[in-house]
């Protein structure tokens, strides 16, 4: 082979490598860069829902650090509440004893006062 044949030959091969690449390999690659930039459309789709994500937890922990700061103020309250209601218990107990010593005081003069009225019509009788 002469280096002119040499020379066709490396052109054939050249050229049937160039036409597979062109017929076969590029358009394959071209098809891979389109899923490849879809991919990263997706991508930076997701990218911004996560973001929004990360907001709405955030304000969601926010949320719950509030609600614990309520529940904290609730339960002081209901604490403050129970010891008043066991101070008015204590209160009523005094208050109870009380008017049952009223009571038995006047149900005595009650019967007193019956006694002295039966005695004095007796007498005037």
């Amino acid at each position: 082979m002469t280096d002119n044949d040499q020379k066709v030959m490396k052109k054939i091969v050249f050229d049937g490598v160039l036409d597979a690449l062109e017929q076969v390999v590029f358009p394959r690659f071209d098809s891979l860069e389109d899923e490849v930039r879809g991919l990263k459309q997706d991508v930076g789709g997701l990218k911004q829902d996560v973001g929004g994500l990360k907001q709405d937890v955030g304000g969601l922990k926010q949320d719950v650090v509030e609600l614990k700061n309520d529940m904290e103020g609730v339960k002081l309250r209901l604490d403050n509440l129970d010891n008043e209601m066991f101070e008015v218990k204590q209160r009523l107990g005094g208050v109870e004893k009380k008017l049952d010593k009223v009571l038995d005081s006047d149900l005595v003069l009650r019967d007193h006062d019956k006694r002295i009225n039966k005695l004095e019509r007796v007498t005037l009788a």
